[in-house]
């Protein structure tokens, strides 16, 4: 679960790329993280398409 983005004091969404902190909801037993952990992420797809300068649109269905 997104937390804040980071990257500036207003700045409400995240795209590809950016990093967010998080609080981890699900982990496996063992594991390096905890469930409930504080952590820091990069946002590597979302359901919104990038728009490229050449006009083309990458997508993640």
């Amino acid at each position: 679960m997104c937390i804040k983005v980071l990257g500036g004091s207003k700045r409400k969404y995240a795209s590809v790329g950016d990093i967010i902190v998080v609080s981890i909801k699900e982990a496996i037993p063992r594991g390096r993280v905890k469930k409930g952990d504080v952590m820091k992420a990069v946002v590597v797809r979302t359901a919104k398409d990038i728009r490229r300068p050449d006009g083309s649109a990458i997508r993640f269905d």
